[in-house]
């Protein structure tokens, strides 16, 4: 029997852990989460957790551009969202993340739009993929929505590829530069 990756085990811990709190609805950010996986803030620190979940959400909602296109295609509100905060993911500086908490309110009415009058749970996928925008867009200024738009991508039946790129870039090493 292989043992199973370190980093797969803690990505998989971080989403149940976050998929735990939206359960018992408890508003759940990065403090809650390193507090809930003690690993995550060992190995990671509240800064450089910010950036992995930001990057592991804009990665994953890549995934599902083509379907927003095809089911609002005269609507980028969120898929501008979603540029602005790869663009602060290039380069961290305070006016790219101002610059895209500013584009998250449109992502915000575009998802307001595309959920309808439903409960949270039976929202499509394209309304969550907008919600998840949102919240990635916020979470270089905010940091805590980072944590918010990866549940977003579980709803929107992201999981796997969460799990999968979350362990990537948990991988990653703590400083590329030097």
């Amino acid at each position: 029997m292989s043992e199973e990756d370190p980093w797969t085990v803690l990505a998989e811990t971080a989403l149940t852990a976050i998929e735990q709190a939206d359960l018992n609805e408890r508003n759940f950010g990065l403090a809650e989460l390193c507090d809930e996986v003690p690993a995550l803030a060992e190995n990671c620190g509240t800064e450089r957790l910010k950036t992995i979940l930001v990057a592991t959400g804009c990665r994953c909602a890549k995934e599902l551009v083509a379907t927003w296109i095809r089911v609002c295609p005269d609507d980028d509100a969120p898929l501008v969202a979603l540029e602005a905060v790869r663009a602060w993911l290039e380069e961290p500086t305070q006016e790219r993340a101002e610059r895209s908490a500013d584009l998250s309110r449109a992502a915000l009415r575009s998802f307001a739009i595309t959920k309808g009058t439903d409960r949270r749970p039976s929202w499509p996928a394209h309304a969550w993929f907008a919600r998840t925008c949102a919240w990635l867009a916020d979470a270089p200024r905010y940091g805590w929505q980072a944590v918010p738009a990866l549940l977003g991508l579980t709803k929107a039946g992201m999981r796997a590829e969460l799990v999968s790129e979350l362990a990537a870039q948990l991988r990653e090493p703590r400083d590329r530069n030097g």
